[in-house]
């Protein structure tokens, strides 16, 4: 159920802003973001790279919903790649709450430290990744 949820609250945010355009992102986000997230947005691979941003742990997904909306990606492609990066983190999540109320305390602890660590580099990393990553393949498809 939470899919259905998370998936229909960024359709919405992705609606949203294809009504309202690039003006209403301006308004509701801060420059940094829009700069960044245009960047790998005009990349020829957006499908691939919106997959990889949603799948990111500590990429701001609110944000990333709206300013899709304002890129050429059009509205079946952005529930696909959207929903697709989401799924494992939404599985994790669940098997974990799962295994806490079971009490079942290695796993618990296996899977928290894994996601505060997966957290932390996309938190630190993603961004610097992904720009390589739209550059690396934008370039060997030219």
């Amino acid at each position: 159920m939470s899919v259905v949820g998370i998936t229909l609250g960024s359709v919405i945010a992705y609606t949203v802003s294809k009504i309202y355009g690039r003006p209403f992102i301006e308004k509701i986000t801060s420059k940094n973001k829009l700069k960044f997230f245009t960047k790998i947005l005009n990349s020829k691979n957006i499908n691939f790279l919106v997959f990889l941003l949603y799948l990111i742990p500590g990429i701001p997904k609110d944000i990333l919903s709206y300013i899709c909306g304002v890129s050429r990606m059009n509205l079946r492609e952005f529930f696909i790649y959207s929903t697709l990066g989401r799924l494992p983190g939404i599985i994790i999540s669940s098997y974990f709450g799962s295994k806490l109320y079971s009490g079942n305390k290695f796993v618990i602890v296996i899977i928290s430290v894994s996601m505060v660590l997966l957290f932390l580099m996309g938190f630190l990393k993603g961004e610097k990744a992904l720009l390589r990553i739209s550059k690396c393949r934008s370039s060997t498809k030219k």
